[in-house]
């Protein structure tokens, strides 16, 4: 089995946060989803700028891909790093 890292934080753009931080507050995805995910992308953030269907296709669950879709795992990741 490979081991992943998240990034450093210095070394992760905010927009690359976002991303991870997005797809961790998405219902229904846990951390072995989110890695193959993102493996399959280019960078965290394009998470939101995929269509619905290039959302689905990275095997993401209807309700997940809709969220992400809906702008809402972006909402509620701009909202949790405003917390911090």
């Amino acid at each position: 089995m490979t081991n992943y890292t998240l990034p450093h934080e210095a070394t992760c753009d905010v927009r690359d946060r976002l991303g991870w931080l997005g797809l961790t507050l998405t219902p229904g995805l846990g951390p072995r989803r989110i890695l193959e995910a993102v493996k399959l992308l280019e960078t965290p953030s394009q998470i939101f700028e995929l269509s619905l269907t290039e959302l689905e296709a990275l095997q993401l669950s209807v309700e997940a891909a809709q969220f992400l879709f809906d702008g809402k795992g972006r909402k509620a990741a701009e909202a949790e790093l405003g917390r911090t």
